[in-house]
């Protein structure tokens, strides 16, 4: 929660003398989010392999990304479920229809609880399964279309 947040946030600026420990803000912010992953706040680790997956530079980050996407998915984040499903729909080694779907499925379940962000996550956990039945080619042209967005 807020108080733990508070914490760790305390504990990581304590050590800075002479600038950002991490290397800059937004290292910072990512080392943050991966304090709070590990203390237990799925969404936390969602939105820090978010911030690793738009700042990857190579197949490692992304691997490390996907992992923690997974991780988070696990755990139960709708973040985490979208996000995941998402690799397995769109990127090459993925497999739409079997664990992509499964996770849709998942994120389905996990939304029908209600709670923050339940609507959204039904209308994309929908769209992500109508993508998982459409032909590869089609499916990964939408890929690409919403990535350069």
């Amino acid at each position: 929660g807020s108080v733990g947040a508070a914490h760790e946030a305390a504990v990581l600026m304590s050590s800075w003398r002479g600038g950002w420990p991490c290397g800059g803000w937004r290292r910072c912010a990512l080392a943050l989010r991966l304090r709070w992953g590990r203390l237990g706040d799925a969404d936390q680790l969602a939105a820090a392999a978010a911030m690793l997956r738009a700042d990857a530079r190579n197949q490692t980050d992304r691997a490390v990304a996907r992992r923690l996407t997974l991780e988070a998915a696990s755990q139960g984040s709708l973040q985490g479920l979208w996000e995941a499903a998402w690799d397995e729909i769109c990127e090459i080694e993925g497999d739409a229809s079997g664990a992509g779907r499964e996770l849709l499925h998942r994120l389905q379940q996990a939304a029908g609880t209600g709670g923050r962000g339940s609507h959204a996550a039904n209308a994309l956990a929908s769209t992500g399964l109508a993508l998982t039945v459409m032909p590869e080619t089609v499916r990964h042209s939408i890929c690409q279309i919403a990535l350069a967005s």
